[in-house]
Parts: structure tokens; sequence; C-alpha cells
């Protein structure tokens, strides 16, 4: 059980770190938040974090919405 809990906090950071990075680039668009999913995704298995990538995905859309209001 405590396994998955730290897969889903590395999860979470791949998430959010994907997500920042793509809206300090290219303000928030479809195509933006599509890119960002996309690279979300192959880190998460890169770094073999596939229980995580529901909340990692979740993380990254968030954190995109939300600096996309607040820029």
């Amino acid at each position: 059980m405590a396994n998955l809990a730290i897969t889903r906090v590395k999860a979470d950071f791949v998430g959010a770190l994907v997500g920042s990075l793509c809206s300090l680039i290219v303000p928030a668009s479809m195509w933006m938040i599509a890119v960002a999913l996309v690279g979300t995704l192959l880190l998460c298995y890169v770094f073999s974090l596939d229980a995580g990538i529901r909340s990692s995905l979740v993380a990254t859309i968030n954190v995109i919405l939300y600096q996309g209001q607040h820029l």
C-alpha cells in the first residue's frame, strides 16, 4: 500500500512538472494540453509509474488550467 502511494506521488510530480513546463512555453490551448498529456504518458512509462498515470494526467490538466487563468 505504501509503495502505491509513493508511486502516485512520483507520478503527480511528473504531471505537475510537464504541465508547468508546457504552460510556460505556450499559452493554454487544446493542442498544448494534448501534447502535455502525451508527454506525461511517455514520462510515466519511462519511469515505470503505470499505477499513477491517471492522477498524473489530472495533475497535468490542473496545473495547465490554473496557470492559464493566472498568467
